[in-house]
């Protein structure tokens, strides 16, 4: 793997991100998002039908109780009258049920919203992450510290490379900012002592 150029070393890495897990995420989201927006459809639908059949019902009471107010049947007036009221409480109480599963489906889908666009935020990060072609540019040294980097190799303030092999136990010390020190002869030196 280290006979390859940094940038293919890189390109690589960058390919191996996995990212459908997230999409699949946002797909299953899509999917519950839809669904609770044609639930809440249906739910208020039918909700507004009560209301409306409600509504003719209270209509209709409200024109059999001015019929029987002009008639002489007390009784009967109050009668109307309590069924009128009670008719009345049921349609309150159904219209603050409406609101509350109102309410309800709106944080639902708020929740779902902020959990789209956090993963849609994430899936921008690593998409910019993949796009970082612009490693040619970099500093050859640089690149090449950063790779070895990965392999145990460390730099201090002193300009010096500190190289640890597990294997055989032991430290060891370049300095790279001499520049008789070509990056052939870092690089080998560097080889030599992780082998």
């Amino acid at each position: 793997m280290l006979h390859l150029a940094p940038a293919e070393l890189i390109r690589d890495t960058i390919e191996g991100f996995n990212i459908d897990t997230d999409l699949d995420t946002i797909d299953r989201i899509n999917e519950n998002l839809n669904i609770l927006i044609n639930e809440r459809e249906e739910i208020l639908k039918i909700e507004q039908n009560q209301l409306k059949l409600l509504s003719d019902q209270l209509n209709q009471n409200s024109l059999n109780l001015n019929s029987l107010e002009n008639s002489n049947n007390r009784l009967e007036i109050k009668s109307s009258i309590k069924q009128n009221q009670s008719k009345e409480l049921s349609i309150n109480k159904n219209l603050r049920e409406l609101t509350t599963q109102k309410q309800d489906l709106s944080t639902s889908l708020s929740l779902l919203l902020d959990e789209f666009n956090e993963l849609n935020i994430k899936i921008n990060n690593l998409e910019n992450l993949k796009k970082i072609d612009e490693l040619d540019e970099m500093d050859k040294n640089t690149l090449k510290l950063s790779i070895y980097e990965k392999f145990g190799i460390k730099t201090n303030e002193k300009s010096e490379l500190i190289i640890y092999n597990k294997e055989k136990n032991f430290n060891d010390y370049l300095n790279f900012g001499d520049e008789k020190l070509s990056d052939f002869f870092i690089s080998n030196y560097i080889w030599d002592k992780i082998e």
